[in-house]
């Protein structure tokens, strides 16, 4: 998957220097029908058109796709390939396209004597053939297997593809899902697949995955297939000798849901295979796929999507963003994009992680490199804030970084999420003109009232507060061990909460809590909105409100988004994003700088410390409760997290607060794990409870930032 920088200076400054097409060709709407691995091409036997000779210097194959083995001969639309180079006289690169439509922009490097694998949703036009151009001055043979193709979505006879959060499956190197030890020569690793991380346990076809090899003394390859048919001993990764190796694969599952991995090689390797996202009988809560052929995103070779049309290199520990929804068809409503990365010149090893902008960076490789090597790989990110995706370089060095959009993954947003209000401007300025501090003041002291009417909060408000120092002196597996509801200080790290107020009847009343979690959205509870919302033009949201004053003054809602999951009240899907308005066209982050707290969808460790920090009743000062979290049976039938928080209690005016512990294994930072919700809408007696929201959280995170 690599090849080294000096072979092929000269070909990548001329390739570079192509222009992307002003409108890329695309397919319609497609749907996902796996394949056993079915060969289309191979210079080696007679598969294709070749007697076993390998490809000529800068000389072009072209291969039937439609009508081979059980590919349809008419209807698809793109096709999943695995692209294997081997025993090349010179390094390189391979170009794939429809065989009508020919491009100079490339599907994967290769290195002289190196086997190098890569993978490719390539658009297929009406010929019904691949084009393949072998462009390095040596001959080399090229094997190529379909691992799917994609149909008309109107046909409705495929399956349509659902983002996980990712998350490992397989390492070897840990002991996740297997010892703690290297595969062996030739031994097999069986990998469950469904009935964990979001996956459902039935009705899955295939699963997207990134596979990487590594710790090995020789090279090899790795096989995936499902775990019940045989071995087909055609390669998902090729491996070589000290290099991290890194490629992307949509394999079958077998019909128990499992895959097997074998190494086919002379020395033990490292096998690490995160999971990206599964396929699954369309039902239209899928996203389908509009395959386009190669659309340039980015290349900070040439300054094509970068700030300033800059050519600098990604310098080490860097980011850099690139639009995803470019080239994409007018009126398409896209959530994710099928993505080709190569990193170009790199002056150390390491990898790139690519992710929806907005959220935090995942550690995992999308493409792996070497010193020296130019490499490529493929991902099917998220689309992020600005419609826009993150590329991260993990490296002690520079390098460049060129994508291409090979399609696009979009769903109705009508079947994700339920949106409940629509200001349908930003134009805050009633409500700013309303919430006065003085009518703030009325809120609180109505809430003050209502309090002490019910009986819902009992004494012990008034305890010791927490300071700036306290918090700062917090471990990082959690705050001091005390159940205690206690006062408030703002820290850097808390600022992002804050509290909403709006209209009650002919007065005014405290609504709920929440949390900043992008540059403009706010998490809550849901039954906020359905439940107990009352919205107008007044309804306003107020960050980092402390004894009457608001530093970043108050924000209008323009829209409230909850999970699909939530329809009749549903207690298990107790969450809510809220898009504020901007002000003058500036968003909270924009104006003041306040970025987003980190969602995790991952389960909160067991008896981890939480706090949660909140505005209970109608005090003048957010609160924190601070407890160990568990899940908990209770009383209708259902898990939620729950934490105890003595006889203070968190009550009335906390619904949606945040629950944040430090995170030290997946992102090493704060995040919000949870918010105040569920059973009882968040409290019963001494306890606080909250949804378990799994990786529900990302969709409609990334459907609320995309209509931002």
């Amino acid at each position: 998957m690599a090849v080294a920088l000096t072979s092929l200076i000269g070909l990548v400054t001329g390739l570079l220097a192509t222009p992307a097409p002003a409108r890329a060709e695309t397919g319609p709407a497609s749907q996902y029908v796996p394949l056993d691995h079915l060969s289309v091409l191979n210079t080696r036997t007679s598969t294709g058109p070749t007697q076993g000779a390998k490809l000529a210097p800068h000389a072009s194959l072209t291969f039937d796709v439609a009508g081979v083995g059980s590919i349809p001969a008419k209807g698809i639309t793109a096709v999943a390939l695995n692209i294997n180079v081997h025993e090349a006289d010179q390094s390189g690169w391979v170009t794939i396209y429809p065989s009508d439509a020919p491009t100079k922009i490339s599907t994967l490097t290769f290195a002289a004597s190196q086997s190098t694998t890569g993978f490719d949703l390539t658009r297929m036009s009406g010929t019904g053939k691949i084009s393949i151009v072998n462009n390095s001055d040596g001959a080399a043979h090229f094997t190529v297997s379909a691992r799917g193709y994609y149909l008309d979505a109107g046909a409705n006879t495929g399956q349509e593809y659902h983002a996980v959060n990712p998350a490992y499956l397989v390492d070897t190197r840990f002991g996740i899902g297997s010892a703690v030890a290297p595969l062996q020569p030739g031994a097999t690793v069986t990998v469950p697949i469904t009935g964990q991380n979001d996956v459902p346990s039935n009705a899955v076809g295939a699963v997207a995955l990134n596979i990487l090899a590594g710790g090995k003394a020789a090279g090899g390859y790795l096989s995936v297939y499902p775990s019940d048919t045989a071995d087909p001993s055609i390669s998902s990764l090729n491996y070589e000798p000290d290099e991290l190796n890194t490629n992307f694969a949509i394999p079958k599952l077998s019909a128990s849901g499992t895959l097997k991995i074998t190494n086919h090689g002379t020395f033990s390797v490292d096998v690490s295979v995160t999971l990206r996202g599964y396929f699954s009988t369309a039902d239209g809560s899928g996203s389908t796929l509009t395959p386009t052929d190669p659309v340039v995103a980015l290349s900070t070779l040439n300054g094509t999507g970068t700030p300033g049309n800059s050519t600098a290199a990604v310098k080490p520990n860097q980011s850099i963003t690139f639009k995803a929804v470019q080239g994409a068809p007018a009126g398409l409503e896209v959530n994710a994009v099928a993505v080709n990365i190569n990193a170009r010149r790199p002056t150390s090893s390491g990898y790139l992680s690519v992710y929806p902008k907005g959220l935090p960076d995942p550690n995992l490789p999308s493409v792996s490199y070497a010193l020296a090597q130019t490499t490529n790989g493929f991902d099917t990110p998220d689309v992020g804030q600005d419609s826009e995706v993150m590329v991260t370089n993990h490296s002690d060095g520079e390098v460049h970084i060129d994508v291409t959009i090979r399609g696009y993954l979009a769903t109705a947003a009508a079947k994700d999420v339920t949106q409940v209000y629509d200001a349908g401007t930003d134009d805050d300025s009633e409500e700013v003109n309303y919430w006065t501090p003085e009518r703030m003041q009325e809120a609180d002291d109505q809430m003050d009232a209502d309090v002490a009417a019910s009986g819902l909060v009992p004494g012990g408000m008034e305890s010791e507060a927490v300071t700036e120092d306290t918090i700062h002196d917090e471990p990082t597996d959690g705050p001091p061990d005390i159940t205690a509801q206690s006062t408030f200080s703002f820290t850097a790290h808390h600022k992002q909460i804050g509290k909403f107020y709006f209209p009650y009847g002919s007065g005014t009343k405290l609504g709920c809590s929440g949390i900043v979690v992008g540059w403009n959205l706010v998490l809550s509870a849901a039954h906020c909105f359905d439940t107990h919302g009352y919205f107008g033009s007044k309804f306003v949201f107020a960050p980092m409100w402390d004894n009457k004053k608001s530093p970043y003054g108050v924000w209008g809602i323009k829209k409230v988004y909850l999970d699909n999951c939530r329809k009749g009240g549903n207690p298990q899907c107790d969450w809510a994003i809220v898009v504020l308005k901007r002000k003058n066209g500036s968003t909270l982050y924009s104006k003041y700088g306040i970025n987003g707290y980190n969602i995790s969808g991952n389960p909160i460790p067991r008896d981890q410390w939480v706090s949660i920090v909140g505005y209970p009743g109608g005090d003048r000062h957010p609160r924190r409760c601070n407890g160990r979290s568990n899940p908990a049976l209770l009383g209708d039938g259902h898990y939620y997290w729950d934490v105890n928080c003595g006889d203070s209690g968190m009550k009335a005016g906390v619904s949606g607060s945040p629950w944040v512990y430090y995170d030290k294994y997946n992102f090493h930072s704060w995040v919000v794990a949870a918010t105040f919700g569920g059973y009882h809408e968040g409290g019963y007696g001494q306890w606080s409870f909250a949804a378990i929201w799994g990786n529900h959280i990302y969709a409609l995170w990334s459907i609320a930032n995309s209509h931002m």
